[in-house]
């Protein structure tokens, strides 16, 4: 799934405008400017790490899209003091596992 199809997919209308930056700005025609992430773990999205990715959202904070595959993290994911959407592609295709 591409960013359009994942944004569209979201219901966040019609996007007139994506603009590449660091932190992924969407405008569109009915919804405020919102921040998306795409967290990949073959390194082709915004990041390959969610905390990452979180880390990296604005102050009024946004949505990641965590794409298919296994992330492996040693560390607690922790959450943002802002409004944050997390997104996976479904059970089974977007896994997250805690390694000791």
């Amino acid at each position: 799934m591409n960013r359009r199809s994942f944004l569209s997919w979201l219901g966040l209308g019609v996007v007139s405008a994506v603009i590449p930056l660091p932190v992924q700005a969407l405008i569109t025609k009915s919804a405020p400017r919102l921040a998306t992430l795409v967290v990949s773990p073959d390194g082709r999205g915004d990041s390959a790490n969610i905390q990452a990715a979180l880390d990296a959202l604005p102050p009024e904070g946004g949505s990641i899209f965590v794409g298919e595959g296994t992330y492996l993290t040693d560390t607690t994911i922790t959450l943002p003091d802002k409004p944050v959407k997390i997104v996976g592609t479904g059970r089974g295709r977007t896994l997250i596992e805690m390694h000791d």
